[in-house]
């Protein structure tokens, strides 16, 4: 799902080779902790070396692999730059499977069968890419895994300046319709009544990759050709009869911008640790906690339960209050806490990072069947590790209806709702940490990340 970003350091201009997530960062040719800044739907383009005369031998070597002429003559060979978009998201997947169950007697011997109906969830994150412009027949549909493992570099007026850029001729919209598809697609899979099939997307996260790509028109002994060559993949994408003159290119406008600043502490002026993927962030010095804001950062009062073990580790959750919340939906919700057992009207989502989503149904379902005795306190005594905050408050508020579907659906029961986003209206939700011991709960480090395997919580 992630790819790497090349950034430039705001106070010495030095590259950056950061993760798509990376919130923050230390510069390794001045040591500053730089804050990433991501405005409105940012905007990449993928940089390639290729120079054109190799771009020439392997075409000819390409045509040679095929058993074709060699080129003869080239009448134009120049470089355009592609969109493409990419959005990724967090799809719910509700749906019945049908098996065959095998019945025994008590000697061992089949005595008949008997179809077992069962509640299929699944909850993944899913990305799909695709060419942004259709003036053309181009050789690339989607991006692949490209994005992954090359650098994208953020657009920016000076890298716009000599390049042909070819215009998006979709709407933005278009991404997240796509997205779902293939989740629906995906959906389909080793389902059994697919009309019965419950499906969500929620967390939208959509970004604009111009992709570098090679349009050359040729003449050989079998004719004359237009070929598109992937400088990426160092590849010829497609090689077609003819003499097809391209669409226009065209100025661009950059909308999404993707920046290193100084990353200090409001209150005091110092540094920030670094954490990578974070968007609350502890103050040191001045021993503070706070929370990205469009504008800046605000404080945050950390309320937690309390602990005495000096080596705990707090993670994040969003508490969302729903019975004292006035929006549409309430009731569909709290009647959903009843039949799946929750004994609470306040609804936990984890903020830190869950390496499997599904896993999320059982930590949800534990803590919302009994925390209404837990008493958090706003306070820092000392030092505490906090956990990277990896969920925005605005993805948590549209998994409220998908997670509760989810949880019930766990347990035996179909809960219908319109859509992911009902919870608009719900009260702003609070942030609370809970504290861990590591090697004693349910924290795994595995080569993937870090997994929950089951919830204890410390108190």
């Amino acid at each position: 799902m992630s790819f790497r970003l090349d950034v430039k350091c705001c106070f010495c201009g030095g590259r950056l080779d950061i993760d798509e997530a990376s919130r923050c960062i230390r510069c390794e040719h001045c040591g500053s902790i730089l804050k990433i800044i991501r405005e409105n739907m940012p905007t990449y383009y993928i940089r390639d070396s290729v120079l054109k005369r190799e771009v020439k031998f392997l075409v000819d070597r390409h045509l040679k692999s095929e058993g074709q002429s060699l080129v003869s003559s080239w009448t134009d060979l120049q470089k355009i730059y592609l969109p493409f978009r990419r959005v990724t998201g967090t799809v719910f997947r509700i749906g019945e499977k049908h098996e065959e169950e095998i019945q025994y007697d008590s000697e061992g011997n089949e005595v008949g069968r008997k179809e077992k109906t069962s509640l299929d969830i699944k909850i993944v994150q899913k990305d799909v890419s695709f060419c942004a412009n259709d003036e053309y027949d181009w050789g690339l549909e989607s991006l692949g895994v490209r994005s992954q493992t090359v650098a994208l570099s953020p657009l920016d007026n000076d890298s716009v300046d000599d390049a042909s850029f070819m215009k998006p001729t979709d709407r933005p919209e278009e991404a997240s319709r796509r997205l779902k598809a293939a989740a629906r697609s995906m959906a389909s899979i080793g389902l059994g009544d697919r009309s019965k099939t419950q499906l969500d997307v929620v967390g939208y996260e959509q970004m604009l990759i111009y992709f570098p790509l090679w349009i050359g028109w040729i003449t050989t002994h079998d004719g004359r050709f237009v070929v598109q060559f992937d400088p990426v993949a160092k590849r010829v994408a497609t090689l077609n009869t003819g003499e097809d003159m391209l669409p226009q290119a065209t100025s661009i406008s950059i909308e999404g911008r993707v920046i290193a600043a100084a990353h200090r502490c409001p209150n005091c002026g110092a540094d920030f640790s670094e954490a990578e993927k974070s968007i609350v962030y502890f103050c040191d010095n001045c021993r503070k906690l706070f929370r990205e804001t469009a504008t800046g950062y605000e404080q945050v009062q950390p309320r937690f339960v309390g602990t005495d073990e000096s080596d705990a580790t707090l993670f994040p959750f969003w508490v969302f209050d729903v019975e004292s919340s006035v929006y549409d939906g309430k009731e569909e919700l709290l009647k959903v806490f009843t039949i799946s057992h929750l004994k609470t009207g306040k609804f936990f989502i984890p903020a830190f990072n869950v390496t499997n989503p599904s896993r999320m149904i059982r930590l949800i379902g534990q803590y919302n069947s009994g925390t209404s005795n837990l008493k958090f306190e706003n306070r820092i005594e000392r030092r505490y590790n906090f956990s990277d905050v990896i969920m925005p408050q605005s993805k948590a508020k549209e998994m409220i209806f998908p997670l509760a579907a989810a949880i019930a659906a766990s347990r035996g029961y179909r809960f219908e709702y319109d859509s992911p986003t009902r919870g608009d209206g719900m009260a702003e939700p609070d942030l609370v940490w809970m504290p861990y011991k590591l090697e004693k709960y349910f924290w795994l480090d595995q080569a993937t990340g870090a997994a929950i395997e089951k919830a204890a919580v410390g108190i």
